[in-house]
């Protein structure tokens, strides 16, 4: 008897479904499959390089044994984008309930809108277009 190839073709898209994800840091997914968009000061991959004083409170914020991050930084350091770091490492690695708050209703439209506007993802959730292409593959 031989199997048609839809039905096996469709028997190895639900075992991949079965593969657990990787074992990633917020950090390095972050570096893996993050992408800033223009018109960004620095568009392109994430690079923990650049912002290193953020590595340690975006791993926190995707270790379950942290209840609570609490950070003090000064303004304009970075601290939305480790949020958002930390969103997309969620909504691809570990889906679960997410509310980031901004002060004002603007600030919140002006952040959403920026952040939605170049990044590429082909999801219909508005929040898993964080996630770059490469993390879809």
């Amino acid at each position: 008897m031989r199997v048609k190839s839809k039905t096996v073709d469709l028997l190895k898209e639900v075992m991949l479904s079965f593969k657990p994800p990787p074992d990633l840091t917020v950090s390095q997914w972050a570096a893996a499959y993050r992408y800033i968009p223009p018109p960004a000061a620095e568009p392109g991959k994430w690079r923990n390089e650049r912002m290193p004083h953020l590595v340690e409170i975006m791993d926190a914020m995707g270790d379950y044994r942290i209840p609570k991050v609490v950070g003090m930084l000064a303004s304009q350091s970075g601290k939305s984008e480790a949020c958002i770091n930390a969103i997309g490492w969620h909504i691809h690695l570990d889906p679960t309930s997410m509310l980031m708050i901004q002060p004002t209703d603007t600030g919140g439209k002006l952040l959403q809108r920026a952040r939605r506007a170049g990044y590429k993802g082909d999801a219909g959730a508005e929040g898993a277009c964080l996630v770059s292409q490469d993390a879809r593959r």
